[in-house]
């Protein structure tokens, strides 16, 4: 599996419906009755997770789901010295809670800010990173890409910045319910009027109004 699609996948999806779509999408490349599956079922099938990708980035970036600020990991690394971000990542990195939803954004980061690529070779999807003007071969592993960008402050904090700038927006959205119990109070032709209006001028989603 891509590690591109995987990172996708983890930072779209929350916890646990992450490992449910990672297990089926394994189980879809694996063989059935000892026949591996066919390119154009696998291509169906990766059709399909795209649109369930989408759908989940619909709605996270709705206002009506509760969408994380930058998250703290992220925060730390940019807070810390030139010097100790290798050895801050690594402490990160060292919790298996944390290296799912960092090794995300730092990819999403790193994807924006054009210093990380993948190409298949013969064992497998090499990830390289761009260290000024060269392309450095990272290898397979999961990890090393950021580790060996977090010796580089000076293409490791760009990453960082782009992958914080990358959260989603969290919309202020208008409060229609305390707004109706009100005019229900002291229903008046131009509270009403205002309430469609303010509902007009909020509607992210076409259906408020």
């Amino acid at each position: 599996m891509p590690d591109t699609l995987r990172f996708e996948l983890l930072n779209c999806a929350d916890d646990g419906a992450s490992g449910k779509l990672l297990d089926v999408l394994i189980g879809i490349t694996c063989k059935q009755d000892g026949h591996r599956r066919t390119p154009m079922a696998l291509r169906r099938a990766l059709c399909a997770f795209e649109q369930v990708l989408d759908a989940l980035g619909t709605y996270r970036a709705s206002p009506f789901f509760h969408l994380r600020g930058p998250s703290d990991l992220l925060v730390n690394l940019r807070k810390a010295r030139d010097q100790d971000l290798a050895r801050i990542l690594d402490r990160l990195l060292d919790n298996p809670d944390n290296v799912s939803d960092l090794l995300a954004e730092l990819w999403r980061g790193a994807t924006r800010a054009g210093v990380v690529r993948q190409r298949r070779c013969e064992v497998g999807q090499v990830i390289d990173v761009k260290i000024e003007a060269d392309w450095i071969e990272t290898g397979t592993s999961d990890l090393e890409w950021a580790r060996r960008l977090a010796h580089e402050p000076t293409v490791f904090r760009p990453m960082v910045q782009a992958a914080i700038e990358s959260q989603p927006v969290k919309h202020i959205r208008l409060d229609l319910v305390r707004r109706l119990r009100g005019l229900a109070k002291l229903p008046t032709l131009r509270r009403l009027r205002n309430l469609i209006k303010d509902a007009h001028a909020h509607d992210v989603n076409g259906r408020d109004r």
